[in-house]
């Protein structure tokens, strides 16, 4: 398996759901007797300006049109792996970003206020 072949693997990891932020290491392909992560095969790849194969266009673009469509039409005129590799990065990091964030706000205490229903409502202390 070459470099191109490990980062087609990588997008339909990506794709599947099987790569997950919150292990963004787990899934690993092996190259060259290496296990290398999803990150570490879109850096092998990240210069090479040969076409995608029509299979990992369609995943990216399934992907990236919910949230990037300026990174989809950006897809449908540079195909290649260099392109490809950088939307996938990008598809990454804002998923680990995203889990950074729900997880900083579940350590935050919850701000409680009192409800304007409550008006008028006494309550004593014994």
């Amino acid at each position: 398996m070459d470099a191109c072949e490990a980062f087609c693997i990588a997008v339909k990891f990506y794709r599947s759901g099987e790569w997950s932020p919150a292990l963004p290491a787990r899934i690993k392909i092996k190259l060259d007797e290496n296990d290398l992560t999803l990150r570490q095969i879109c850096s092998l790849v990240e210069h090479i300006p040969q076409p995608l194969p029509d299979s990992v266009v369609s995943d990216l673009f399934t992907t990236l049109r919910a949230r990037h469509p300026h990174l989809e039409k950006k897809l449908v005129a540079d195909r290649t792996y260099a392109l490809g590799a950088r939307c996938l990065l990008r598809l990454m990091d804002e998923s680990e970003k995203a889990l950074r964030l729900s997880e900083n706000q579940a350590d935050k205490p919850t701000n409680l206020r009192r409800f304007s229903t409550m008006e008028g409502v006494e309550c004593r202390q014994r």
